[in-house]
């Protein structure tokens, strides 16, 4: 069982994933704790090569259930559907992680690449 830090009202967890391990180019892409308001979501940055920031920035969310885009997009329609496959094959991973399941080392070796 893991403790989540919101727990210990330290900070949230969170991981910029880097397109070496995602394959995803050069878009960068955020993996955080389930956040109620939200639900499972990744953020993706709008801008390359950079992460996403948690004060909020250039960047939108992808919700996992049902695939819309929160805010706005910047990317190709190219780019865009190789982060819908990214997120087909690791969708279990994601929520996993984002529940608290398993760890940021563990989500990160395991994530496959598209």
């Amino acid at each position: 069982m893991f403790i989540t830090l919101r727990e210990f009202n330290i900070l949230n967890e969170m991981s910029n994933i880097p397109p070496s391990k995602t394959g995803l180019g050069d878009v960068v892409i955020w993996i955080g704790e389930k956040n109620p308001r939200h639900g499972h979501r990744i953020k993706v940055s709008n801008i390359r090569r950079k992460g996403v920031r948690d004060k909020g920035g250039d960047d939108f969310s992808i919700r996992l259930n049902d695939l819309k885009i929160d805010g706005i997009c910047k990317l190709s329609k190219n780019e865009l559907n190789l982060i819908y496959d990214f997120i087909k094959i690791n969708k279990s991973i994601i929520i996993n992680y984002s529940n608290g399941i398993i760890s940021t080392f563990d989500m990160i070796n395991n994530i496959k690449r598209v």
